[in-house]
C-alpha cells in the first residue's frame, strides 16, 4: 500500500512541475554553453569551467519547476482552471495536491534555485544576485500579472532566453558580445512557441477568465501564426550569431530544425483546440533540437 502511495505521490508531483517545459529551460544553457567553450578556445588562459555551467543549468530548471508551480497556484487562486479545461491537469484543481503542499513546493524550488545560483556570484560578482533576484522576481510576476495582461511573451523572450544566454555566456568568458545576445534573443523567440501553443489551446478559457494574452488579444487564427513568425525570428537571429563567430558554411546545421519548424507550423496552423496538447511535446522537441543544431555550428 505505502508504495502505491509513494508512486502516486511521485507521479502527481511530476506533473505538477510539467516536464515537458524543462526543455525550454535547458536549451539556452546548452546554447550558451557551447558557444562559450567556442569562445574560451579563442582566448589565450581562459578555460572553461564545467561548474559554473553546471549551476547555470541547475538555476535555470529550478526558475522554470518554480514558474510552473506559481502559475498553478495562481491559476486556481483566480479561478481560471475551469471544469471544461482542455488543458493539461492542473493538480490543485482536482484536488489532488492542496494549497499549503503547494506553498511549500513553491518555497523549497525558489530556495534551491538560490542555492544553485549563489556559486555563480563567485564567477561573476555582485551584481549575479541583482539577475538572480530578478529572474526569481519575474517568475513570480509573470504568473501573477504579466500572463493576465498578454506581457507573459516578453518574459520568455527576455527570461527564457537573452537572460540565460548572454549572462551565461559571460560567466563562462568574461565578456558580453553581440554574437551572445543575438543567440539569447534567438533562444528567446524559439522558446516562446512553447507559450504560443499554450495560449492558443486555452484562447477560449482565457477570453472568459479575463486573460488578455497575446493570443486573446489578436484572435485564435492571428495567434496560430505567431509560431511560424516566432520561429522565423529565431532561425534569423541565430544565423546572424553563427555567421558571426563561424562563417557561412556552418548555417546549413540549421536546415534540419528550418525543415522541421515548417512542417509542424503547418500542421499545428489547421490542429484543432482539443488535440494541441501533443503540440507540447512536439515544441519541446523542436526548441531543443533547435539549441543543439546551434550548438553543434559553434562546436564543429
Amino acid at each position: 500500500m505505502s508504495r502505491k502511495i509513494n508512486k502516486r505521490f511521485i507521479s502527481v508531483w511530476i506533473k505538477a512541475i510539467r516536464p515537458k517545459t524543462l526543455s525550454g529551460a535547458a536549451a539556452p544553457v546548452i546554447l550558451a554553453c557551447s558557444l562559450s567553450y567556442h569562445l574560451c578556445s579563442r582566448y589565450e588562459g581562459r578555460s572553461f569551467e564545467w561548474w559554473i555551467a553546471i549551476c547555470a543549468m541547475l538555476f535555470a530548471l529550478f526558475m522554470q519547476i518554480v514558474a510552473n508551480l506559481a502559475n498553478d497556484y495562481v491559476d486556481f487562486k483566480k479561478g481560471s482552471d475551469r471544469e471544461d479545461r482542455i488543458g493539461p491537469e492542473r493538480l490543485l484543481s482536482t484536488g489532488k495536491i492542496t494549497l499549503s503542499a503547494m506553498k511549500k513546493a513553491i518555497a523549497i524550488a525558489s530556495v534551491a534555485s538560490v542555492a544553485a545560483g549563489l556559486p555563480l556570484v563567485m564567477a561573476g560578482g555582485p551584481g549575479m544576485i541583482f539577475i538572480g533576484a530578478l529572474c526569481l522576481f519575474f517568475a513570480f510576476l509573470y504568473s501573477t500579472h504579466f500572463s493576465y495582461s498578454g506581457l507573459g511573451d516578453i518574459l520568455v523572450i527576455l527570461f527564457f532566453g537573452l537572460v540565460p544566454v548572454a549572462v551565461t555566456v559571460f560567466l563562462l568568458t568574461g565578456t558580453w558580445s553581440l554574437s551572445s545576445i543575438a543567440a539569447g534573443f534567438a533562444m528567446g523567440f524559439a522558446t516562446d512557441t512553447l507559450l504560443v501553443v499554450n495560449n492558443v489551446r486555452d484562447v477560449n478559457e482565457d477570453q472568459i477568465s479575463g486573460k488578455k494574452t497575446i493570443v486573446v488579444r489578436l484572435g485564435e487564427k492571428k495567434g496560430r501564426h505567431l509560431y511560424i513568425l516566432c520561429g522565423i525570428i529565431a532561425i534569423l537571429l541565430i544565423g546572424f550569431s553563427i555567421y558571426n563567430v563561424k562563417g557561412f558554411p556552418k548555417l546549413t546545421l540549421l536546415v534540419p530544425y528550418i525543415t522541421l519548424h515548417i512542417l509542424t507550423s503547418l500542421q499545428f496552423r489547421k490542429e484543432s483546440l482539443v488535440n494541441l496538447n501533443f503540440f507540447l511535446g512536439k515544441t519541446s522537441r523542436n526548441i531543443l533540437l533547435f539549441s543543439l543544431f546551434s550548438s553543434l555550428a559553434f562546436l564543429i
